[in-house]
């Protein structure tokens, strides 16, 4: 963390790179857009940096990234044009996953059933959807 104070890239590498992954799920799955979602996570990269000193405790560092990413999807979430805009849920990796299963008929059936899951709970308001992302 003093090397985080201090503003040493590598820190901040080191910071994106056990962090980078799991913000950028969170914030896609709050928001359903992987462009969006990178962004968010960059600003949250920004402003954990320019923050840092504020952090007592660096058990919490995981905590206290979570709620940055949470603030900006919230705060993009509430802007008027994103309340608007429906945007699709995309499975980029469902041909990797089916290989990993057993028979067809099962591949199938799982991924149906993973489809419709992610459907309602993308259907959610953002509120409820936000609890089950952060239960999971």
């Amino acid at each position: 963390m003093n090397r985080l104070i201090r503003k040493e890239e590598q820190a901040l590498q080191q910071l994106m790179d056990v962090y980078g992954n799991y913000l950028m799920r969170t914030a896609f799955l709050l928001v359903k857009d992987h462009q969006l979602a990178e962004e968010l996570v960059q600003d949250t990269f920004i402003i954990a940096c320019d923050k840092i000193s504020q952090l007592h405790d660096e058990t919490k560092l995981k905590s206290w990234l979570t709620s940055i990413v949470l603030n900006q999807c919230r705060s993009k979430m509430r802007k008027w044009s994103w309340k608007h805009i429906f945007l699709r849920h995309q499975t980029d990796d469902w041909k990797q996953e089916i290989d990993k299963m057993g028979n067809p008929e099962e591949q199938l059936l799982q991924e149906f059933g993973n489809q419709q899951l992610s459907q309602a709970i993308q259907q959610l308001e953002y509120v409820y959807r936000e609890a089950i992302i952060l239960y999971l």
